[in-house]
């Protein structure tokens, strides 16, 4: 058993199993749910972040994130992703394109 803190202080128990299979993230099972430990991405909560709508429209619209990338903080395929940014009505782009850039 071990424990984290979490940004606003709150102290959060687990036990800790790696699978040996040279994964970047890790999960830890709470009480409170799973909590999924990223190399790469950090701390990341029990129901993932491109399930929220606010979440998913800032990094994909207004961070210009592709799809892949999403997919790939998360260990799901690109095809989850855009499932959900269908779910959230959040509009997409071509595909293997970014934001268009404006004519000078």
């Amino acid at each position: 058993m071990a424990s984290v803190k979490t940004p606003n202080g709150e102290s959060i128990d687990f036990d800790l199993s790696l699978d040996g299979l040279g994964n970047h993230r890790i999960e830890l099972a709470t009480d409170e749910g799973i909590i999924y430990l990223d190399i790469e991405c950090g701390m990341q909560p029990p129901k993932p972040l491109y399930q929220d709508a606010q979440w998913l429209w800032s990094e994909y619209i207004d961070n210009d994130r592709t799809m892949a990338e999403i997919a790939r903080q998360f260990g799901v395929t690109p095809m989850t992703i855009n499932q959900w940014l269908k779910n959230h009505m959040i509009p997409t782009r071509p595909r293997g394109r970014r934001k268009a850039i404006p004519n000078t």
